[in-house]
């Protein structure tokens, strides 16, 4: 019983977990996948340099997926076409973007908060 429980713990869905994730849930909702993503990626220094699109999410089976969220760290992305491409949704909390495209979508809004 003690291999199935592990095969659990290993296979439990980081994309599913991510969408319900706050500091709230981190101590009882982490899996392996989330741990990873809090501990190694959020908050960190990306530098993207790309002959396509620098992020991109698509999913052509699942709807549901396809997705790109952005919660924090320093993003330069330079790429020939889209700096970040997500087929679903793009969802971005915070974070410092630096950001040069070739191209890209024609439709392109371009908005800036600061």
């Amino acid at each position: 019983q003690l291999i199935f429980s592990i095969s659990g713990i290993m296979s439990a869905s980081t994309e599913k977990t991510l969408l319900l994730y706050n500091e709230a849930t981190y101590e009882v909702g982490d899996v392996i996948g989330t741990y990873v993503y809090r501990e190694g990626i959020l908050g960190g220094a990306f530098d993207i340099t790309a002959g396509n699109d620098g992020l991109q999410a698509n999913n052509d089976e699942d709807g549901a997926l396809g997705y790109v969220i952005i919660e924090d760290g320093d993003f330069r992305i330079n790429s020939v076409c889209d700096a970040i491409q997500a087929e679903t949704a793009l969802q971005i909390y915070g974070g410092c973007f630096s950001l040069v495209t070739g191209g890209g979508s024609a439709n392109a809004v371009y908005r800036a908060d600061t």
